[in-house]
């Protein structure tokens, strides 16, 4: 699941599952091509 922890950008979501930081990361990659 997820674990919301403080860090200095006000929080930190730390994921159990990579997966869906795997996703994350396709997903921003494809807007940051799509702004492009």
């Amino acid at each position: 699941g997820f674990h919301y922890e403080q860090g200095p950008d006000g929080g930190i979501v730390t994921l159990d599952d990579t997966t869906i930081l795997d996703l994350a990361y396709e997903i921003l990659e494809k807007e940051s091509k799509a702004l492009v």
